[in-house]
């Protein structure tokens, strides 16, 4: 199988943030009303007064100017980094570029989700409220992971990666107040469909018959690739999750970026890959080393294997589904901020090296604030210790404060919750609360997995 193309290479230079300049009085009394309330409820208010200064008339969308100024501010200073590479050590400048080529990626991916959420803006605020939750969501977690890139490379770059630092900062708290502004409209009925996906003799019938994806054949064999598209609408059809392999071995430790690890990469919305595998390699030693990397909103992956040690599988943003797939790691093999349903999964340990312990949801650690993930409904075994989650060493209380880690109804020998960890975030939830976390809700399956012909549950079993 041949590789398909990936992303276009987008260099977008420079930038200035011009201070605001106009007052409240070239607004007329009504709009700076409007702008007062609205950007009250915002986590910069400051920043979003001076987004909206100088529109001056109450009929102004603000949720559109909001999302429009992040999007004409969307550009990555990434010059100087060619400027000064030429001094550095060959290891060092070749560390650079990888964070510059990184980054250029990750813009034009956040170009793609706020372009969208403008679209549907235009088209009704209420009616699309939900998917420009999820795409500006995801702008905000390809902002911040450039950021966490070229933070690891200041020490390298001093001047340029601050610049890349806090221009990052300055998109997330442009996105943060849009979201905050988006949450408060009251959105329209949901789109639904009944039952619980569709039967065994049903799964996938009209890939090719609709006309309207992509489909690939790969037969049985070992590929090794490394692949990644952006092209939306693409299938992937293998003979079977370990018959059909696509297998990389590209590592941290083998001085590759961490996006750069993944074998196989998906940007491109709509994906679907059914009796495939997707492995990375590297083994341990190679420290962080990605199988599988999706930013694919609408995707779905069935009956395929995942294998890797750390960092196995980077669900990294966007709604995802899994259906019927194994999953292989050592360390953090799960991890990433996409709105992911795992269904009918086997998640399963490797050994780590050396006195390493496994670790399966790296956002289970917990890595960041306001981390999430929830486990309900599943069989858990005597592998998984009785506290069940762990801290990320050196990280505060506010981390463990802001998190929301939740169990529902699981069984098994590790499923015991008498001794799990006393973390103000650490819920055992009711049914409820549960029923926010099925696919119909958490990812608004019943809306679009029924066209893609996989099985699936859609509420509490």
């Amino acid at each position: 199988m041949g590789k398909i193309v990936g992303w276009t290479r987008l260099w977008l230079l420079g930038f200035a943030l011009a201070g605001a300049s106009m007052s409240w009085a070239a607004m007329d009394d009504a709009y700076e009303k409007r702008v007062q309330s609205e950007c009250g409820f915002t986590t910069y208010p400051k920043l979003c007064v001076q987004t909206l200064l100088g529109l001056g008339h109450s009929k102004v969308d603000i949720p559109f100017v909001l999302v429009n100024k992040i999007l004409s501010e969307t550009r990555l200073p990434t010059s100087n980094i060619a400027k000064f590479s030429y001094q550095l050590a060959t290891p060092e400048a070749h560390s650079a570029h990888l964070v510059r080529d990184s980054c250029d990626m990750l813009m034009s991916m956040s170009l793609k989700q706020l372009n969208q959420s403008l679209l549907a803006l235009k088209e009704s605020a209420r009616k699309n409220k939900h998917d420009i939750q999820t795409w500006l969501s995801a702008a905000l977690t390809f902002q911040q992971t450039c950021k966490d890139l070229a933070v690891e490379m200041t020490r390298y770059f001093g001047t340029s990666m601050v610049q890349i630092s806090s221009k990052m900062d300055h998109l997330s708290q442009l996105t943060n107040n849009a979201l905050a502004v988006i949450n408060r409209i009251t959105p329209g009925p949901k789109k639904t469909t009944s039952g619980r996906g569709l039967s065994e003799e049903q799964v996938f019938p009209s890939w090719a018959a609709t006309g309207k994806r992509f489909v690939i054949y790969v037969k049985s064999g070992v590929y090794k690739e490394k692949i990644h598209t952006n092209k939306d609408g693409i299938t992937l059809i293998g003979d079977g999750k370990y018959s059909t392999r696509i297998v990389g071995d590209d590592s941290v430790g083998g001085g590759a970026s961490l996006l750069s690890t993944a074998t196989f990469t998906i940007t491109g919305d709509g994906f679907i890959a059914k009796d495939i595998g997707f492995e990375n390699a590297a083994g341990p030693k190679g420290e962080q080393a990605v199988a599988l990397m999706v930013s694919s909103d609408h995707s779905v992956l069935y009956k395929c294997s995942i294998a890797g040690y750390q960092d196995t599988l980077y669900a990294q943003a966007l709604r995802q589904f899994y259906r019927e797939c194994d999953i292989y790691g050592t360390i953090d093999f799960i991890f990433g901020n996409a709105a992911a349903v795992f269904q009918n999964c086997y998640l399963i340990l490797r050994r780590p090296l050396g006195d390493s312990f496994n670790v399966i949801l790296a956002n289970g650690r917990p890595w960041k604030e306001y981390s999430r993930a929830v486990v309900m409904e599943s069989s858990i075994d005597d592998a998984i210790e009785g506290r069940g989650w762990i801290e990320w060493p050196g990280y505060g209380s506010s981390v463990l404060k802001s998190l929301y880690f939740a169990e529902y109804s699981n069984i098994g020998r590790g499923a015991a919750t008498s001794r799990r960890v006393q973390w103000p975030g650490f819920h055992l939830i009711g049914t409820e609360e549960a029923t926010k976390f099925t696919v119909a809700n958490f990812i608004a399956g019943t809306s679009w997995l029924p066209s893609t012909g996989v099985i699936f549950i859609s509420g509490l079993q």
